[in-house]
């Protein structure tokens, strides 16, 4: 793209930001609530 400089940034790095953010409990909540929030389209 005309007019942009590379930040320099990899994508390792962009990556470790959100895993860092992570929330265990909350990982658990969401996974065992997943089966009450699928629905059947077909």
């Amino acid at each position: 793209m005309a007019g942009t400089k590379p930040s320099g940034t990899t994508v390792a790095e962009v990556m470790a930001e959100p895993a860092g953010l992570e929330d265990p409990r909350a990982r658990e909540v969401n996974e065992r609530a997943a089966d009450a929030h699928q629905a059947a389209l077909g």
